[in-house]
């Protein structure tokens, strides 16, 4: 179920990866953060959420970070929160320290943030179709499926299929 979930988030990081510099290996991790802002803080979240791009454009951080409002489902109200995709080893060495943007965080945007939960997804090269814009689109569309357990191979060995089929007729969506 976890590994489904985890399927799921990456067809979206797949969607929205943007253009990198060929390497020999492409990068494709990305962490994705679901920030909920307090009851009745969704004000003062975005507010803090502004400032900390600011600061971030004032150190010159190379990394954008992309914000998503969920609008539906179970974690209406959430943000969720992305960058480019990168490779494991940029994990190891981020442009900003990361005790130095904890600290920035937890001053400009923890006092209004009820949960935060971080998440590091794979994207599936051989099964995601990202748009070649240089932008994530304005609106997202996640679908998710409940695989029975021990079938998980089985469903991805189905999806690549669809997507063989999708790739075959040249059909425009991503």
């Amino acid at each position: 179920m976890r590994s489904l979930k985890s399927l799921v988030v990456c067809a979206l990081a797949g969607v929205t990866a943007l253009a990198l510099v060929a390497q020999q290996k492409p990068a494709n991790i990305m962490q994705i953060e679901f920030q909920t802002p307090k009851f009745g803080m969704t004000k003062q979240y975005e507010e803090g959420r502004k400032a900390k791009a600011a600061w971030h454009k004032q150190l010159k951080d190379p990394r954008p970070l992309f914000v998503w409002e969920i609008m539906t489902g179970e974690q209406t109200g959430t943000f969720a929160v992305g960058g480019n995709l990168v490779h494991w080893k940029d994990l190891d060495n981020p442009p900003i320290k990361e005790e130095t943007d904890q600290a920035e965080w937890d001053k400009v945007i923890g006092p209004a943030t009820q949960s935060l939960v971080t998440h590091d997804y794979m994207v599936l090269s051989d099964i995601s179709l990202p748009s070649a814009g240089t932008m994530p689109s304005k609106y997202g569309e996640v679908l998710t499926f409940n695989v029975k357990m021990g079938k998980t191979d089985e469903f991805m060995a189905d999806v690549k299929k669809i997507t063989d089929a999708i790739k075959k007729t040249n059909w425009p969506a991503h």
